[in-house]
């Protein structure tokens, strides 16, 4: 029997596209995209887990793209183009009747805290929330969906997790926890109405 729902943040609840900061970044410098891309990718992941801070992400992109990248860029992108979706805050809400409700989230620090502050989640709508920076493991790393489970209490096939990266999903599913890949509100709808969720 199902007895909670496990929500990402990113791509889930909340919409925001991280190409928007590497466009903002191209064309205020004068820079290619794909450089920029190339210089933070190896270093999200440790930056979502929490291993190394914003200032030094920065300095490092700063390095190898040649120029002074200033910290205020970093929010001001995610501030002007980040949006909730109110109709996963309501469906949550809905299902919070029912179900146990937690958020289990990659995500760094800076986001975070700029998601709690600035957009307002109301933190009332999650029994606990599992976040990668604070626990230094991301997901699909089998780890965090296994401290999750020990920290709730929870057999793996007493959860649907929904995120919107299929190998998230796939580490899920692979220690038998139920996962179901976010294709956006009307499909998650209909797929939770399937499973007898709602």
């Amino acid at each position: 029997m199902i007895k909670a729902i496990v929500f990402d943040m990113g791509g889930v609840i909340i919409h925001f596209d991280e190409n928007k900061y590497y466009e903002y970044l191209s064309e205020q410098y004068d820079i290619n995209e794909n450089k920029i891309v190339n210089a933070m990718t190896p270093l999200i992941n440790r930056f979502d887990r929490g291993d190394i801070t914003l200032g030094l992400l920065l300095d490092s992109i700063s390095k190898n793209i040649g120029i002074k990248i200033p910290r205020k860029s970093w929010n001001l992108v995610f501030d002007s183009n980040a949006k909730i979706d109110g109709k996963m805050i309501a469906l949550i809400g809905a299902l919070s009747k029912n179900y146990k409700i937690y958020m289990l989230t990659n995500v760094n620090r800076s986001r975070y805290f700029r998601t709690n502050i600035l957009l307002k989640i109301n933190e009332k709508l999650f029994d606990k929330k599992f976040i990668s920076c604070y626990l230094h493991m991301t997901k699909p790393d089998k780890r965090i969906y296994q401290y999750l489970l020990a920290k709730t209490k929870l057999m793996p096939n007493e959860t649907v997790f929904i995120d919107d990266s299929l190998a998230n999903i796939n580490g899920a599913r692979a220690i038998g926890m139920n996962g179901i890949v976010f294709k956006g509100y009307d499909a998650l709808v209909s797929e939770l109405k399937r499973i007898n969720i709602l």
